[in-house]
């Protein structure tokens, strides 16, 4: 789940960075992008892509977070704890903290 999330979010944020900076680009602007519209496109393509992987960064750390003393584990692999978060939660659930963690993910964007 966390190569999942890693690699998702990596792709996505490259991925869309280009598109969604010629689309904040001004029309007729010459050259190379402002630093403001280069930064906007920085955290609009970190915030899209942390919606985008947001279930497997659910489903990472749920996995990491059990504490099953002594017992099996709560979720017994990725793909299964996928299955299992949308019977007993529904689809919702896994979009659990999206706000923060997209808010968290537009920003880191933007330095790195």
């Amino acid at each position: 789940a966390g190569v999942q999330r890693h690699f998702g979010c990596a792709g996505f944020r490259l991925g869309m960075y280009a598109p969604i900076r010629d689309f904040w680009t001004p029309k007729g602007h010459e050259g190379p992008a402002s630093f403001k519209t280069k930064c906007l496109a920085a955290f609009t393509s970190g915030g899209i892509s942390m919606f985008l992987i947001s279930p497997a960064d659910v489903v990472k750390t749920r996995i990491q977070a059990d504490t099953n003393k002594g017992g099996a584990p709560r979720y017994p692999s990725p793909t299964r704890a996928y299955g299992m978060i949308v019977t007993q939660e529904g689809v919702s659930a896994l979009w659990t903290g999206i706000g923060p963690n997209a808010l968290r993910n537009a920003t880191m964007n933007i330095f790195e």
